[in-house]
């Protein structure tokens, strides 16, 4: 724990970010916490359904329930914050985590016959976990060093998850068996409650929201920035869905190796530091909404390479690469929902809470509409590359969307300035 704080603190003077609060700081050291947990399993849940199982297709429903049940959770979440603090809903988050990783490591084999219980933990601890995350993130920060503040959490958590996949890999390929899998399940379950001890130090309180102001914005304020918001979220989720795990498995079903998945992600979290370099430095509000655009075009293109050639080579290069692409698209969709957040704060207290919520609702929905058609079309699925690129495609749309939200957002407050 020490060592974390140590080099998070050292990474803000570094780049120049020590102005950030203390409690940002803490804020960072647990999420680093959940970082290292998910990355040291996570990346290995899909493989070893498909290993349980060996059918693309039930890794698919895992995924689909977890997105649908995320999904509608946040509606429920997001009305939680009037009577509970932030700090308690993130421990409840993490304790689900924890759980579905406990009924993981208990289960074994008979996984793939209770994988909807284990997706239905998931998908809640997701939803406790990551609406306060937002929250912690727009208390923590203001909008002159918000942009920094992110990139500095996205540093801080590739450069902690640099090791876990490969120490996951290692692992996986030592113990025989399931035994491996276990051992980082186990590992990660430590990790989590760790994250949720740190959480006893971040400062919060429940919000003084009102009852139902979720369905009150739906109702009075969907147009506008807060629709093409939502749409340029479920648009996005089509392919931020399936690439969350496709191309892992698919990387696995080429190579049956677990330590040259491990090595894949740590190579994604070497571009990943780079883009946030690249974006602490030189991204500016311009730049953000364009590049989006140019990134999906090239993720596209570098997904259709795989019609061309499908093989390890192929498919590592497209895992590697498409890292700074999911890096920045990413960055771009969470700085853009935070600043509606804000613009929609002004009409009272929990409208950023509500528009939060909505927007997580809307990238979860996307991301299981993603996975019904894969589903529903086999031969999108069952380890063909083809699904990335028509999901890459049908996603375009997700940046021209949310600079129209933007475009939007900027004459509202024009007027009301």
């Amino acid at each position: 724990m020490k060592l974390l704080r140590r080099l998070s603190s050292r990474l803000a003077g570094f780049l120049n970010l020590s102005y950030l609060s203390r409690e940002f700081l803490r804020f960072t050291a647990m999420h680093g916490l959940f970082s290292f947990a998910t990355t040291l399993s996570g990346i290995f849940i899909g493989t070893f359904l498909f290993k349980a199982a060996g059918d693309f297709s039930l890794v698919g429903r895992y995924y689909l329930l977890a997105f649908s049940m995320e999904a509608l959770c946040y509606l429920f979440v997001a009305g939680l914050g009037r009577r509970f603090s932030q700090t308690v809903l993130t421990r409840f988050g993490l304790l689900l985590y924890t759980a579905s990783y406990l009924l993981l490591i208990t289960l074994r084999q008979d996984s793939t016959t209770w994988y909807p219980l284990i997706a239905v933990c998931s998908a809640l601890g997701a939803s406790l976990y990551w609406l306060p995350y937002h929250s912690y993130t727009l208390s923590y920060t203001t909008p002159g060093n918000r942009q920094l503040g992110m990139s500095f959490l996205g540093l801080v958590g590739n450069l902690i998850v640099l090791i876990a996949p490969i120490l996951s890999g290692v692992i996986l390929r030592s113990l025989t068996g399931n035994d491996g899998y276990t051992a980082i399940f186990v590992v990660s379950v430590v990790s989590f409650l760790c994250a949720a001890l740190v959480t006893r130090k971040m400062p919060s309180k429940p919000t003084d929201q009102p009852r139902g102001v979720l369905l009150e914005l739906v109702r009075r304020r969907l147009k506008g920035p807060l629709m093409y918001m939502s749409l340029g979220n479920v648009f996005y989720g089509l392919r931020d869905g399936i690439f969350l795990y496709y191309l892992n498995v698919l990387l696995f079903s080429q190579t049956s190796d677990e330590l040259v998945v491990g090595l894949a992600t740590t190579a994604r979290s070497v571009v990943a530091l780079l883009v946030f370099q690249l974006v602490i430095r030189r991204l500016t509000p311009r730049h953000r909404l364009s590049g989006m655009l140019l990134c999906s075009l090239l993720s596209l293109g570098l997904s259709a390479g795989l019609l061309v050639s499908l093989s390890v080579v192929t498919v590592l290069l497209v895992t590697v690469l498409d890292a700074a692409f999911v890096v920045f698209n990413n960055n771009t969709i969470q700085y853009s929902s935070y600043e509606i957040s804000d613009y929609l704060a002004r009409e009272g207290p929990g409208r950023g809470e509500a528009v939060l919520g909505l927007r997580n609702f809307s990238l979860n929905v996307g991301r299981a509409i993603g996975l019904i058609v894969m589903l529903l079309v086999p031969s999108l699925g069952g380890g063909s590359p083809l699904i990335l690129v028509a999901l890459n495609a049908a996603a375009l749309p997700a940046a021209l969307l949310l600079r129209r939200a933007d475009t939007c957002r900027r004459r509202g407050e024009g007027s009301s300035s």
